[in-house]
């Protein structure tokens, strides 16, 4: 039941070998050292079952507040769900299924609609959640019940919660930019928590800007350039840097679980496993081994088998 936690040995190792795979000289070495462990530093963010749960009451916490404080009744408080077809389950239905067994969420309350026309049938003062584990550009978000087209048809007294486990600020921006121009300031809301909101722009701006070699070690910035590294117990998303799947993985049952990862994943992590245990790359270890290797003389038993199938001592 435990998360899947790497050694601190384990997270030295993987940055030295991705500074040493594309580092010329000390100096670039040390220099790129720094720039991945301030990159995974201060972007970092993983959850495990357990902070989820935890986040999950916490999202339904500040639920019951605007609701408190719109006057409205949990009895008309409903989940959306995907509509997407059960071969392409994505992780709002994780989510929506984590906390419909936390909250004895009954099956009528979790909702597969098209598109919010459906919310008419609803009674007045109705509230439709989105629950999803990242919002990361946001779209993903807002194509849910297609909101973005039929925010404006919704009668004011119908109300729409986006609730991120975990959010980018640019995505988060998108979503608040869409209710305001749908003219629903008064009716729809975000609710996620504060310190699960990443703004990703300044470290990997930094990162990728300053030179050639920080770009290439960066790569891509994934999905909508979020830049992220973030880690769920079945998946690191598609928004995360390539940067970010090399420690991602020590998160995952397997690197199959990481939507954005490059070719060099596998080469990576073979060099951070002989950094870890030997201190130094595969090119020194095998080289230190050879010059160390002194062949044994030849026993009786060698003599006789050699002798057998006729070859030289």
């Amino acid at each position: 039941m435990c998360p899947y936690m790497p050694t601190k040995s384990l997270l030295k190792s993987t940055i030295e070998s991705i500074a040493k795979h594309y580092s010329g000289d000390s100096k670039e070495f040390e220099d790129l050292c720094l720039r991945v462990a301030r990159y995974y530093d201060e972007n970092l963010n993983v959850f495990s079952k357990q902070s989820i749960i935890e986040n999950l009451k916490e999202i339904n916490r500040n639920i019951d507040v605007f609701l408190e404080k719109k006057g409205l009744s949990r009895e008309n408080l409903y989940f959306v769900k995907s509509n997407l077809p059960p071969c392409m389950v994505k992780s709002f239905d994780l989510i929506n299924k984590m906390n419909a067994d936390l909250f004895g969420i009954s099956a009528e309350k979790n909702l597969r609609i098209c598109t919010f026309f459906e919310a008419n049938k609803y009674p007045p003062g109705s509230t439709f959640v989105i629950l999803d584990d990242l919002a990361g550009s946001g779209a993903s978000m807002l194509e849910m019940g297609e909101y973005m087209f039929m925010a404006k048809a919704l009668p004011k007294d119908r109300h729409i919660l986006f609730c991120p486990i975990t959010a980018t600020k640019l995505g988060l921006d998108n979503i608040q930019n869409s209710i305001t121009t749908s003219g629903r300031n008064n009716s729809d809301a975000i609710i996620t928590i504060a310190e699960n909101t990443k703004d990703y722009s300044k470290t990997s701006e930094l990162f990728v800007q300053d030179s050639e070699l920080a770009q290439t070690v960066f790569g891509e910035r994934g999905h909508g350039n979020a830049g992220m590294c973030t880690a769920f117990p079945y998946m690191a998303p598609d928004n995360n840097s390539t940067l970010a799947g090399y420690l991602a993985k020590f998160f995952l049952p397997n690197d199959k679980c990481i939507k954005n990862k490059t070719d060099l994943l596998p080469v990576i992590e073979e060099e951070t496993y002989y950094y870890d245990i030997y201190g130094t790359d595969k090119e020194h270890v095998l080289t230190d081994a050879i010059r160390v290797y002194d062949p044994p003389k030849p026993t009786f038993i060698t003599k006789v088998i050699h002798k057998m199938f006729k070859r030289d001592e």
